[in-house]
């Protein structure tokens, strides 16, 4: 596991951005690199973390990634087929300097074939009832009838709706996402057992479980995946 570390912009990033990658030079990451210089014109700084075969997983590209943001007071992770929109880091500083007690903010999150919002977190709701009350007083849409009907109503992605409210959510994507430093320091470093998928759900759930932070999503913060 090695670190490709760059500053841009001039000054102390206030946030670093963690991508875990199969390549520092595949063109993916290239790709991806390009698109943050486009769409961003804040000072940040760029850890990519190359790992491969069955030395990665995803929490543990975190876990290192995080010794190299030095003292910037924001964390993000992102995938590496993650591509911004205009100053979504930018906004997402902005979003938790005006929410104090969110520790982790997510993105609202379109297809790569359309513009169209798809995801911006998920909830956790324990029957039917709940869901369907929760889908009509945040008017979403219902996305996930077909996991009821699947009998795996434990979860559904939130769709279309139209504000959130820090602590109604318990879950964000890493595809994009941004901790803050005392979050990160509360709740401890992200689960390495986790190879790739549900990592995030894991460090969600225990963001929410601290009793201090909250999760949430930034309509201002906008990304491709």
């Amino acid at each position: 596991m090695i670190s490709k570390v760059e500053n841009v912009g001039t000054g102390n990033p206030k946030i670093s951005l963690i991508i875990p990658v199969d390549s520092f030079n595949s063109d993916l990451t290239v790709k991806c690199v390009q698109n943050l210089r486009l769409n961003d014109s804040s000072n940040y700084r760029i850890v990519l973390v190359e790992s491969k075969g069955d030395d990665f997983t995803y929490g543990r590209s975190v876990n290192y990634g995080v010794g190299f943001t030095y003292d910037s007071e924001f964390i993000a992770v992102m995938d590496s087929d993650t591509f911004i929109k205009p100053e979504a880091i930018e906004n997402s500083v902005a979003y938790l300097a005006q929410n104090p007690t969110v520790g982790l903010c997510g993105a609202w999150i379109s297809g790569p074939e359309t513009d169209e919002i798809d995801h911006v977190g998920f909830v956790h709701l324990s029957s039917t009832t709940r869901f369907l009350w929760n889908s009509i007083k945040r008017r979403a849409p219902f996305y996930a009838l077909r996991r009821i009907l699947r009998g795996s109503n434990w979860s559904y992605g939130v769709l279309g709706v139209p504000h959130y409210i820090p602590g109604k959510m318990v879950g964000v994507s890493s595809a994009f996402c941004v901790m803050r430093r005392d979050c990160y320091e509360d709740v401890g470093p992200w689960d390495e057992s986790y190879r790739s998928s549900f990592v995030d759900v894991d460090y969600s759930f225990r963001v929410m479980l601290s009793e201090r932070w909250f999760a949430s999503s930034a309509p201002s913060v906008k990304v491709m995946h």
